[in-house]
């Protein structure tokens, strides 16, 4: 299963999810702030990241902020008011979801799952694609893949300049079964 780092303030809290996490099968870090939170998450390279809005000092929002500064990891927030205003800025500043206290295990343990899987989707969508000796990556950018020799080619280079060379006509016409 996944990393995943839980930021909560509250210590009862804390343990409660980060039981769940490990019930669920996950390997779990705990953080009590934000200033602990980024050294961790720099280190442990989370799958997910589960965090308290109203943390102290610096809150859960702008720490999810400065994360999402380098890194696409899924963020769940633990808030314990239903603000509209809230969970927009939540999501505005790069939530990917959000739970209210207080919550069932279960729905917390469905929602990080259901968090990973979408993210395991869109990592497998970010891949590269060769076509005629171009490489495509899934971020735009494009390579030109330097074109492979063929094995029995001799040294001078001869056979391999020949196996490149556009095809004749009749070498067409023979392909084409018009001989």
């Amino acid at each position: 299963m996944a990393q995943v780092l839980v930021v909560e303030e509250d210590p009862l809290m804390l343990e409660l999810v980060a039981l769940a996490m490990r019930e669920d099968g996950h390997e779990v870090t705990v953080a009590t702030d934000a200033e602990k939170a980024l050294p961790l998450f720099a280190r442990t390279r989370a799958g997910a990241l589960i965090i308290d809005v109203g943390l102290p000092g610096r809150s859960g929002l702008d720490l999810c902020q400065t994360i999402r500064e380098s890194s696409r990891v899924p963020v769940l927030f633990l808030m314990s008011r239903a603000l509209l205003q809230d969970k927009v800025r939540g999501f505005r500043v790069g939530g990917d979801d959000y739970l209210l206290k207080p919550f069932a295990a279960t729905e917390l343990t469905e929602r990080v799952a259901a968090l990973l899987r979408r993210s395991a989707w869109t990592q497998a969508l970010t891949t590269t694609v060769e076509i005629d000796g171009l490489s495509i990556s899934s971020d735009g950018s494009v390579t030109r893949n330097p074109i492979p020799r063929p094995s029995d080619a001799r040294e001078d280079g001869r056979d391999a300049r020949r196996a490149l060379r556009p095809p004749t006509d009749s070498v067409l016409r023979l392909r084409l079964g018009r001989v």
